[in-house]
């Protein structure tokens, strides 16, 4: 995890991976396509069995409002790397494509295009509790206490300055 931040996002609901993603992809392809004269939004895998019901469809088209949009659904295809996967096309008013974008909803409203590095800087030292508990054997400190050295190595001086725990 990169950060607390990642737990808890706003948005729209029921599930994450069905609104906050597909709203995420299709602003960001929309933005690379501002001229544009339609659009096609592919759904696959699970976006397509379930997105009906988690309201995928409503919110891809809140995005395009106003544009020619065509959604169609792909529920018996799965592609590679994710289940939640969307291909968003943009078309010319002579009917040429544009650009083509294949994007995952990998949870939580993250996103990753096709081809995209997954890795993510960890902002934490350790990512495991057996991590945690070990260094603190080895440095014979508490948890406690090392919680406040993560604190402190992350922060500096102010936690000891104004005590903040």
């Amino acid at each position: 995890m990169e950060s607390l931040k990642e737990i808890y996002r706003i948005g729209h609901g029921p599930s994450s991976s069905h609104t906050m993603g597909p709203r995420r992809a299709a602003e960001c392809f929309i933005a690379e396509n501002e001229s544009a004269a339609s659009f096609v939004c592919m759904l696959y895998g699970s976006l397509a069995t379930t997105g009906k019901g988690h309201l995928t469809d409503a919110v891809i088209k809140e995005v395009f409002a106003n544009r020619k949009l065509e959604i169609l659904w792909e529920p018996t295809i799965f592609l590679p790397y994710h289940p939640n996967a969307l291909k968003l096309k943009a078309f010319s008013e002579h009917g040429q494509l544009i650009k083509s974008k294949t994007t995952y909803s990998v949870g939580g409203g993250a996103i990753v295009d096709e081809g995209e590095s997954v890795d993510k800087k960890q902002i934490y030292p350790y990512s495991t509790m057996d991590a945690i508990l070990d260094w603190c054997h080895e440095n014979r400190k508490q948890y406690e206490n090392m919680w406040r050295n993560t604190k402190a190595q992350r922060f500096g001086n102010f936690y000891n300055r104004y005590g903040a725990s």
